[in-house]
């Protein structure tokens, strides 16, 4: 009997882990969030370099996706995302915005994303 109620909350246990993992996921693209001098938000994000170009500064000419879709393929000598920080939180699907300015880091590779 005390194995049957040690198998039984076993379960019961494994049961609730999952579903309480089946409720939460982790983003893809994360999202950092910290404070200017002035106590405002500021977003840290990755974009996706719609262009390819290395370097660019041109946020029209990125693109924010926080789903499982885009990818970047092997490309050396192209950019494939970088880290935009911008006064406005990221909208799937849209460039950075709200004084956005280019920071961190970025990654090589084609933007495959639709």
């Amino acid at each position: 009997m005390k194995n049957f109620k040690q198998i039984a909350f076993g379960l019961l246990v494994g049961a609730m882990a999952l579903g309480f993992s089946a409720f939460t996921s982790a983003s893809k693209n994360a999202i950092k969030v910290t404070k200017d001098a002035k106590g405002r938000l500021l977003f840290t994000a990755s974009y996706y370099n719609k262009t390819g170009i290395a370097g660019d500064s041109n946020a029209a000419d990125f693109v924010y996706r926080n789903t499982a879709g885009p990818s970047c393929a092997s490309n050396p000598s192209d950019e494939c995302t970088a880290e935009w920080t911008t006064s406005n939180a990221p909208v799937n699907n849209a460039a950075p915005s709200g004084s956005p300015s280019r920071t961190g880091s970025a990654t090589t590779g084609d933007y495959n994303g639709h």
